[in-house]
């Protein structure tokens, strides 16, 4: 956390950190009293990353929000970028950029291709059902990461007692209905993250808390299920019963995609673990993949992925001290 401060805090641009540490001890005051007023520090040990935010909601007084973890790798001008096209397009309600994936290995960091792809994403039509659909038959982590406009991001914490909710991802769950519906949404082809693989979950995952299907059909998700819903259903402009209607169909569009993705990324991945030398053939193949910092400017240029020379820079500083994080 306190390196995360650092990093912000040497930049010349002008944003608002807000840094909200779920950990047991908090950082000592004497080694935060040097940074300046924009860079704010909350000690809130919650375990629910919901309740955390929703603290510190009321301090946020930004036209624009992100939300990131601190182990990841936010690069200052792409998010200015996107910064600048919602301001210019004001029927955006998020924009993003793309992500590259990296890991610490061989004495240096390597970076590959997130699995999630980005590239040419944009939920443009006029329709917001429409927009919710497309955005359901394909939900990659977009819409919870992207630059979002703040009174878009402060509804997304607008839930009580969300404890009480399992699902492990209720909080991307919630994002992928608020954003598409308050309007469009598109990834810029520049740079904006990278993203740490070698973080474990904090939170205790399995199928009880992971499956969608449970948590739609399940009887003892009912309760779960009515709450998630009524909760998204006040915030749309819509009467409760098209409110309600909107998201349930979001919902089995989403059921839709994780079926296809269970019959086609879920099963080979099982069988790739369970057979010792199509195990260590993909791995190896992942790995030859990997490129480092020296060849990250090209790798980018034939990806067709901007990379901007001064968020380069901040990245070779970065870097030089071995590891990015």
């Amino acid at each position: 956390a306190l390196d995360t401060l650092n990093f912000w805090s040497k930049l010349h641009i002008n944003i608002n950190i807000h840094l909200v540490d779920g950990s047991e001890n908090p950082i000592e005051s004497s080694k935060l009293s040097h940074f300046k007023k924009n860079i704010k520090y909350h000690h809130i040990n919650i375990f629910s990353e919901i309740y955390r935010v929703r603290n510190i909601l009321h301090l946020i007084n930004t036209k624009y929000c992100v939300i990131g973890a601190d182990d990841d790798l936010l690069l200052p001008n792409a998010l200015l970028k996107c910064v600048n096209f919602l301001d210019e397009n004001s029927d955006f309600s998020s924009c993003y950029g793309q992500v590259l994936g990296f890991r610490y290995n061989d004495n240096q960091n390597q970076f590959y291709n997130n699995k999630y792809n980005f590239k040419n994403f944009a939920l443009l039509s006029e329709d917001k059902r429409k927009r919710l659909k497309k955005f359901g038959l394909r939900p990659i982590p977009f819409c919870i990461l992207s630059v979002m406009r703040t009174n878009i991001f402060k509804m997304l914490f607008d839930i009580n007692n969300s404890e009480e909710i399992t699902y492990y991802a209720t909080l991307e769950l919630r994002a992928s209905m608020i954003v598409p519906y308050f309007g469009k949404c598109v990834a810029i082809p520049d740079l904006i993250i990278l993203r740490n693989k070698d973080t474990a979950f904090v939170s205790v995952r399995s199928k009880e808390n992971t499956s969608l299907f449970r948590f739609l059909f399940y009887n003892n998700k009912k309760k779960e299920l009515e709450r998630f819903i009524s909760s998204l259903a006040k915030l749309l402009d819509e009467d409760k019963k098209n409110a309600e209607k909107i998201i349930k169909k979001a919902l089995f569009y989403h059921l839709v995609f994780n079926f296809q993705r269970f019959v086609t990324v879920k099963i080979p991945n099982i069988i790739f673990h369970n057979i010792s030398f199509l195990f260590f053939f993909k791995r190896k193949k992942k790995k030859e993949k990997a490129i480092n910092l020296q060849d990250l400017k090209e790798f980018c240029n034939k990806d067709e992925i901007k990379l901007d020379k001064e968020d380069l820079k901040i990245l070779i500083e970065k870097l030089s001290n071995s590891k990015i994080i």
